[in-house]
């Protein structure tokens, strides 16, 4: 099962999920978008039970769970955020490698997207195969 307070998961498998509600294929692989609900987890005056998705899964998927931090950071040589599209791009070219070496492009990729410029947020990317 999966609820989120405003961000989503992501699933990397050979198929699509039909609880995505977007997805973005690269070779053999789909990552699956399962959004969140529009709440944070604390104190709230709207506030909502979260909803619960069930998400029937295989050995080989890969989930993730992130913060915005890493789609958000500015770099690159026009000074611009990385955007959600680049991030999914990045995770769906490293599939075929261990959640290590993933971790490790990640850590390189965003080094090298800096650059000289400041780390605005915290960046979190939690990668899990069942």
């Amino acid at each position: 099962y999966f609820s989120g307070a405003n961000n989503p998961i992501w699933i990397c498998s050979r198929n699509a999920y039909p609880e995505a509600e977007k997805s973005m294929v690269l070779d053999d692989r789909t990552l699956s978008e399962v959004k969140g609900d529009k709440q944070p987890i604390g104190l709230y005056s709207n506030s909502t039970n979260f909803a619960k998705t069930e998400i029937q899964y295989s050995d080989s998927d890969t989930f993730y769970i992130l913060t915005d931090g890493y789609a958000d950071q500015f770099g690159g040589e026009a000074g611009k955020k990385l955007k959600y599209k680049t991030l999914k791009q990045l995770i769906l070219a490293n599939q075929k490698l261990s959640l290590d070496e993933q971790q490790l492009k990640l850590d390189q990729f965003i080094v090298n997207w800096m650059g000289e410029l400041e780390q605005l947020d915290d960046i979190c990317i939690i990668g899990f195969r069942p």
